[in-house]
C-alpha cells in the first residue's frame, strides 16, 4: 500500500490535495487509559520503523528518495482505546488514516512544511 499511496502523492492531484498519512495505533480496554495509550503509540511507531527499515523498504521496492518522503508525509500516533470494536482482538489494531487539504487550508499550505531529519535513521526506538 506504501507504494501506492507515495506515487498517488506525487501526482499532480495528489501534490495539489494530499496533506499526510496518519500511523494511528489503538489497543484494547485493558489496562489503564495511559498504559493503552502508551501501547498504542508503540505500535504506530513500530509501523513507522518498518516502513524506514531499509531491508523492508527493499523488499516494498521503496527507495532511499521514497523513505525521505514517508519521513515528510507519514506521522505516528496512539489514541488508546478510543475507538474500541466489537472485540478485543479488533480492538489491537493499527490503522492509516489519509488525510487532506481542504479548500481554505490548501491555499495556506503553500509554503514548505519544516523537514524533519532522523539523525541514525537504521536505530528504532523499539529495538
Amino acid at each position: 500500500m506504501v507504494p501506492l499511496i507515495l506515487e498517488t502523492a506525487n501526482s499532480t492531484e495528489g501534490k495539489r490535495w494530499f496533506k499526510q498519512v496518519l500511523i494511528e495505533g489503538f489497543t484494547d480496554t485493558d489496562g489503564s487509559y495511559l498504559y493503552n495509550l502508551h501501547l498504542s503509540l508503540q505500535r504506530s511507531e513500530w509501523v513507522m520503523c518498518s516502513l524506514l527499515d531499509v531491508r523492508n523498504t527493499e523488499m516494498m521496492g521503496i527507495n532511499e528518495l521514497q523513505r525521505n518522503q514517508v519521513r515528510q508525509l507519514f506521522l505516528a500516533g496512539g489514541v488508546s482505546f478510543n475507538n474500541a470494536k466489537e472485540s478485543k482482538e479488533a480492538s489491537r489494531r493499527v490503522e492509516l488514516r489519509l488525510q487532506f487539504y481542504g479548500l481554505k487550508e490548501r491555499e495556506s499550505a503553500e509554503i514548505a512544511p519544516p523537514e524533519f531529519h532522523i539523525t541514525k535513521p537504521e536505530i528504532c526506538q523499539l529495538n
